[in-house]
């Protein structure tokens, strides 16, 4: 048996968890406004976000992101937000509806039971 569970988040939310993993990483971010956010699906790097960005002398500028940066900054952007994400999922993300992308999770149903500790038992003498 398995769970799914899915967070559906918009084009605003995306960007800020990006550029939120990108400072708390210290790596380099675009400069300028953003104009637009694009998901393309392939099959096989899955969802591919590309984001539209113009600068002060009207320069269009163009981050293509993979699903995995996507899928981590969205982690982070939960946990910075105390959204519970489950340590032990599969995480993938999925373009669903236009304008959207949904991070979804899959827990396995069968857990496995942790061992008990080892007991100290006395030697006779």
């Amino acid at each position: 048996m398995k769970e799914l569970r899915c967070i559906v988040f918009n084009d605003q939310e995306v960007v800020t968890a990006f550029i939120n993993r990108r400072r708390r990483l210290r790596e380099a971010l675009p400069v300028g406004t953003i104009q637009g956010v694009q998901y393309e699906v392939s099959a096989g790097d899955g969802v591919t976000t590309t984001i539209r960005l113009v600068d002060d002398y009207g320069a269009v500028e163009t981050v293509t992101v993979r699903a995995a940066e996507i899928a981590a900054a969205l982690v982070d952007f939960c946990l910075n937000r105390h959204i519970p994400i489950p340590a032990g999922s599969r995480k993938w993300i999925e373009a669903i509806n236009p304008g959207e992308v949904t991070l979804m999770m899959t827990l396995d149903g069968t857990r496995k039971k942790k061992a008990p500790p080892p007991r100290r038992v006395p030697v006779p003498a």
